[in-house]
């Protein structure tokens, strides 16, 4: 018997490390890391924002759970995870420390300034050092402004740590002094590319700092640095100096510029008062078939007034080839006494020229700085295609800000506001009800009784109307007086794990436009439910035939809106992921409506752009087809897309 249980004993030992070695074979040869049970437990938890779940994961015996529970903080950004976070920053492993850095970053709390500086003399790695330093901006406030200025970083990735610290900070809003003259050295030494982009992208981004004593090291960067987002960078920041020496500067560039991107911030940034010295090289691009620098140069002088402005105008019009940028152009006359009323009739001409509806929607959105225009675009709410409509009720709200509208005709503009609530379509109802907030106290008097405003709102459906439903909740509080009330639990897709396993780490899809051909590789270790949306929508044809509805020139293209204007969505939501992954140029993320409201909206983005790192889902980067991406215009078409 003694024998027999022995013999019982191995064949069991011997079974369980069989099971053990064909485990870990099952993962080893598994496509991605969601072969481990575990793993999916735990984003499950995190997928359905179970925060209580999570914090014993925080303490696991094995590290990469530790670390994949960080991570899951950093994307439910709920505090209740920061008293376990703190620890972790000693922890043994390093991407454990990362993740926790990385975490507590995010949340974004100035009572982890401590946690986060006391652990930087202590940190030997220079990455988890980088990650600190990052987090530390993000918290900041000015009684650590001195010592992120001040701290002494010798190699490459604590330098950058540092950079985007500081830039981290300005975003935030702490734009000291110190802080600049900090990002100042950065900029001008040759040192690593990231640190140089961080801190031109501090100088491009932040608003109420002078440049004055800076403007040698922003001009020498944006004429030299070998990286074009640098260059973008701090073309961008040139805006907030008014010397002529940076407009003939500006001038020159633009003449000596290859990177078209580089050169819509350069347009960006000029001024009015500049015009006699830019004028002929302005004409030249706003005449390009160069889609991004025509209309980043309509945009530029859509606010520049004066009769000198106002001829030159109306002079070149008729040279401007792109619709899109002539109907800024001649939305600028609308309210010049002199070429007023021939700019409306020029529009009113293009409009009925055009059949592209994204063209008609420019000049619908033109006609806002037109009072008397407001019959002809109430006429366009009941048009087919919402981009016209929504273009149309764009340009109604934009008319009632004007200060120089008649208030005999604000009777007429409250019946097409009320028209639109009514509507229950997305975008009417999305830009009245903002507009009805904004203008309150203006409006108010007209309105009388409110009720058409909860017969809108029960006209919505959750999730996919989730944005309209927010924008005249927050109205309708606004004008009780109470505090809005929230739509309650928007999450219905869990994710499906089944179609996650069948997407290897590094899979590429093929989205094929009226342009050409865009590769994308998607991250599914990063974003699981995203891929995993992304995926089971073009599988089921969603996206087909679906047009790039919004193009931002040298920001972003976005696709993936049923309607075509950029107020609809699939029929469910799902959940933010927030990773370590950082918006360089070719990077795809999830559009939304604010954190966990994601649908099936997607954006691919022309450059850097950090503002949106930690606040957008990325869930791919482009591998090929950059040069398309920046050919896209508004309008034109997903043909098909081949999956992994």
């Amino acid at each position: 018997m003694k024998n027999y249980l022995v013999l019982l004993l191995i064949a069991v030992a011997a079974l369980v490390v069989s099971c053990s070695e064909n485990e870990s074979e099952r993962i080893k040869t598994f496509p991605n890391k969601f072969a481990d049970q575990e793993l999916v437990k735990l984003y499950d938890f995190k997928d359905r924002r179970q925060s209580e779940a999570l914090i014993p994961y925080l303490t696991h015996q094995q590290s990469v759970y530790r670390e994949e529970a960080a991570m899951a903080f950093a994307s439910t950004q709920d505090t209740v995870g920061l008293p376990y976070l703190f620890p972790l920053l000693s922890d043994p492993k390093i991407e454990v420390r990362k993740a926790a850095a990385f975490a507590i970053g995010q949340m974004k709390r100035k009572s982890s300034q401590s946690a986060l500086a006391n652990r930087l003399p202590l940190e030997t790695e220079p990455l988890v050092r980088y990650y600190l330093l990052e987090a530390l901006g993000k918290c900041l406030s000015t009684d650590y402004m001195h010592f992120l200025a001040d701290y002494e970083a010798t190699d490459d990735l604590t330098i950058i740590g540092k950079a985007w610290g500081i830039y981290r900070a300005g975003l935030g809003g702490i734009s000291d002094s110190v802080l600049t003259v900090a990002a100042s050295a950065i900029l001008a030494d040759t040192l690593p590319d990231q640190a140089r982009l961080a801190a031109a992208n501090y100088f491009g981004r932040m608003r109420g700092i002078s440049i004055a004593h800076f403007e040698s090291v922003l001009k020498n960067s944006a004429a030299n640095d070998s990286l074009p987002a640098v260059r973008m960078a701090t073309a961008r920041a040139l805006a907030k100096s008014n010397n002529d020496s940076i407009a003939f500067f500006i001038d020159d560039q633009l003449n000596s510029e290859s990177n078209s991107l580089v050169r819509v911030n350069l347009i960006r940034a000029l001024k009015q008062e500049h015009f006699s010295i830019v004028e002929s090289t302005l004409l030249e691009i706003l005449k390009s078939t160069d889609y991004q620098t025509s209309v980043s140069a309509g945009e530029t002088i859509s606010t520049w007034q004066g009769r000198e402005v106002e001829r030159w105008i109306w002079d070149v019009n008729d040279q401007i080839v792109i619709p899109r940028t002539r109907a800024i152009v001649l939305g600028n006359l609308l309210e010049s006494n002199l070429y007023g009323y021939n700019a409306y009739r020029e529009l009113s001409e293009m409009y009925g020229g055009v059949s592209n509806p994204y063209d008609k929607g420019f000049i619908l959105q033109a006609l806002g700085n037109y009072p008397n225009a407001s019959a002809f675009l109430g006429n366009q709410l009941d048009d087919p295609h919402p981009f016209v409509r929504t273009s149309a009720m764009e340009a109604l709200s934009a008319m009632n800000q004007s200060t120089q509208f008649p208030a005999f005709k604000q009777p007429e503009l409250i019946g097409y506001f009320r028209q639109a609530i009514l509507s229950g379509d997305a975008g009417q109802v999305t830009v009245a009800a903002s507009t009805l907030t904004r203008l309150r106290s203006r409006l108010q008097p007209y309105l009388g009784n409110i009720q058409f405003m909860y017969q809108g709102l029960d006209s919505l459906h959750l999730p996919e109307d989730v944005e309209p439903y927010q924008a005249l909740e927050s109205t309708i509080s606004a004008y009780e007086g109470r505090e809005g009330v929230s739509p309650g639990q928007l999450y219905q897709n869990p994710i499906a794990w089944d179609v996650v396993t069948e997407i290897s780490k590094g899979a590429k899809t093929m989205i094929e436009t009226s342009r050409g051909l865009i590769e994308i590789e998607l991250l599914i270790e990063e974003a699981p439910g995203s891929v995993e949306n992304f995926v089971s929508l073009a599988r089921s044809g969603f996206y087909e035939n679906l047009t790039f509805h919004r193009v931002v020139p040298n920001f972003v293209i976005q696709a993936g809106c049923p309607r075509g204007d950029g107020y609809g969505s699939s029929d469910g939501v799902i959940r933010s992921e927030f990773s370590t992954q950082k918006y360089g140029t070719g990077y795809v993320g999830m559009a939304s409506a604010g954190k966990d409201t994601e649908g099936s909206q997607w954006f691919i983005t022309h450059s850097p752009t950090p503002h949106l790192d930690g606040a957008y889902t990325i869930f791919g980067r482009v591998t090929k087809g950059m040069e398309v991406v920046n050919k896209i215009e508004v309008g034109d078409r997903i043909t098909s897309i081949k999956l992994p």
